[in-house]
């Protein structure tokens, strides 16, 4: 289970990302007003997209929206029912959530009462997509969400770090360092002759001030069966590239009926 200080203590604000889009918790159209539904959408830096968490005092949480200070809420009881915000209301169980680490850096979000996980719903997903609650906790089914810490001061050049590892999940690369908040971007080259970051694909990120910072799921998948080399580079504000490491992996088709195991590249370090 996750754990994390008091609401009046830490006051943290999280962006809660989609471990297989990279959308993220959005307050329709920013209003701060009651019984506004929540959906998934691209991050725009805005504070009806950003969250703190306040602890219930029972292994759950109350999910509050920066913007308007009102709690993550289900529209009802029932399989399928989407979630708004409305006023917080100390001990109601439709606004307690059970946040649970997979072992993967992906959390599940389950209601109290329930005991239904979150998840955004429909293929493509597009802006506006419900988030609603569907899956048993418990009962199989991967419903990934990462918790990313806000931060408000624009990262530096010196604070690009080589702490953390690449990791390949599927067919997912993430790459995480103790601090996310190293670089203005991470910058990903996926072939073994690639020159100059103009090939490279961007993640964005989840700063106040800077939108390019954090990587969120990136799909490499490039249609091609073969064993790749895939370097990961820190862009800094001053616009310097730092290679933070690389990592072999073989990629493959993937099918709808099967799965991609997971695999796990090599320690990230850091070379002068």
């Amino acid at each position: 289970m996750l754990m994390i200080a008091s609401f009046a203590a830490a006051q943290t604000k999280y962006v809660i990302v989609s471990a297989d889009t990279s959308k993220v918790f959005s307050v329709k159209a920013g209003s701060t007003a009651s019984s506004i539904p929540v959906q998934a959408w691209d991050y725009t830096a805005t504070t009806n997209q950003q969250w703190t968490l306040q602890d219930a005092g029972n292994g759950s949480y109350y999910i509050r929206n920066v913007a308007s200070g009102k709690a993550l809420d289900l529209s009802s009881a029932m399989r399928g029912s989407t979630v708004n915000v409305r006023t917080f209301r100390q001990g109601a169980a439709r606004q307690q959530w059970l946040i649970n680490d997979q072992g993967n850096g992906f959390m599940e979000i389950a209601n109290i009462l329930t005991k239904m996980k979150l998840e955004a719903s429909w293929t493509p997903l597009d802006n506006g997509t419900p988030i609603r609650q569907m899956l048993d906790l418990g009962g199989g089914g991967t419903v990934g969400w990462i918790l990313v810490p806000v931060s408000n001061t624009p990262p530096t050049c010196s604070s690009v770090t080589n702490d953390g590892f690449i990791q390949v999940l599927d067919r997912y690369y993430f790459v995480y360092t103790n601090d996310v908040q190293n670089a203005v971007r991470l910058v990903y080259r996926t072939w073994n002759d690639v020159e100059g970051p103009q090939n490279a694909v961007i993640s964005y990120g989840w700063y106040d001030t800077n939108l390019r910072c954090w990587a969120g799921p990136i799909d490499l998948y490039d249609g091609v069966e073969g064993l790749y080399i895939t370097e990961v580079w820190g862009m800094a504000t001053d616009g310097t590239l730092h290679w933070l490491g690389e990592s072999t992996v073989f990629t493959v088709k993937p099918t709808p009926a099967t799965a991609l195991p997971p695999r796990h590249g090599g320690p990230v370090e850091v070379l002068p």
